[in-house]
């Protein structure tokens, strides 16, 4: 049997110590860290509807086979996520908090109606809806 001096034990056990992973702190989101995510994504959304329905008219959507009131109710969720964004900056600023901006998004092609529908199905489940 080995006997080891204190100091050895020590430094062997500061040693395994040190080695041993950091017990990480669990982080809690606080109200203006959920706001400020729920503003980023619809920042997406509503600059993705901006850029599409500014490129493309009625005319295109029902070339390709959709009806006006489709368009109509497209332009009708444009401004419904405009409307989402100004709510989120208010309570945002309400809170004292400066909102996130938007940012320079690349969605592809969205040139036409259908690859605007498929690009919309993908940032619409971003979104959560």
């Amino acid at each position: 049997m080995r006997f080891y001096s204190t100091a050895a034990l020590a430094v062997a056990g500061a040693l395994t110590a040190s080695a041993a992973p950091a017990k990480r702190q669990a982080y809690a989101p606080t109200d203006v860290d959920i706001l400020q995510f729920a503003l980023t994504l619809e920042h997406i959304e509503n600059v993705f509807y901006k850029q599409a329905l500014s490129t493309m008219s009625e005319e295109d959507f029902t070339n390709a086979g959709f009806t006006s009131d489709f368009f109509n109710d497209l332009k009708y969720i444009a401004f419904d996520e405009q409307n989402h964004v100004l709510f989120l900056e208010s309570a945002l600023k309400t809170a004292g908090a400066t909102p996130v901006q938007a940012c320079t998004y690349d969605f592809g092609n969205i040139s036409t109606p259908m690859s605007f529908i498929g690009t919309a199905a993908v940032v619409e489940g971003v979104g959560g809806k």
